[in-house]
C-alpha cells in the first residue's frame, strides 16, 4: 500500500486558517446541494398529489352525473302514468268498481287503560266459563 503523503504540495500551499476555510466552504456547498435535492423532491410530490387531485376530481364529477341520471331514470321508472299503464296493460287490472270498495266505519283510538280496569278485565276472563 501506498502511504499517503502529507507534504503535498496542495497542503504546503494552504495554511491553518485557509484549510478551515475550503472545509466550510465545502460544508456550505454540501448544506445547499442537500437544500435543492429536498426542495425537488417535495416539488416533484407536490406535481404527483396534483395529478392525483385532478384524476379523483374526474371520477367524482363523473360519477354526479351518474346520480343525476340515476335519479332522473328512477322518477321515470316510479311516474304514475307509467305505473298505471303497466297495471292495466301487461297485469290486465281495472279500476275497483263500487261494490269492490269496502268502507271501514270511524274506530276511536284505543284509550289506554288504566291497571284497576286491566285487573277486572282480566278476572272477567278467567271466571267466564269457556264453551
Amino acid at each position: 500500500m501506498r502511504q499517503i503523503q502529507r507534504d503535498s504540495p496542495v497542503r504546503k500551499a494552504l495554511t491553518a486558517g485557509q484549510a478551515r476555510l475550503v472545509c466550510r466552504a465545502a460544508l456550505i456547498a454540501a448544506l445547499i446541494a442537500g437544500a435543492g435535492i429536498f426542495h425537488v423532491a417535495s416539488h416533484g410530490r407536490a406535481v404527483q398529489a396534483g395529478y392525483a387531485l385532478g384524476k379523483i376530481e374526474r371520477e367524482h364529477r363523473a360519477l354526479l352525473r351518474q346520480r343525476e341520471q340515476l335519479l332522473m331514470e328512477r322518477a321515470t321508472l316510479s311516474s304514475a302514468a307509467r305505473l298505471e299503464s303497466i297495471a292495466r296493460d301487461q297485469l290486465k287490472l281495472a279500476p275497483p268498481s263500487a261494490r269492490q270498495i269496502v268502507t271501514l266505519p270511524n274506530q276511536p283510538a284505543a284509550q289506554p287503560t288504566s291497571s284497576a280496569s286491566l285487573a277486572s278485565l282480566q278476572r272477567a276472563a278467567t271466571t267466564e266459563p269457556h264453551l
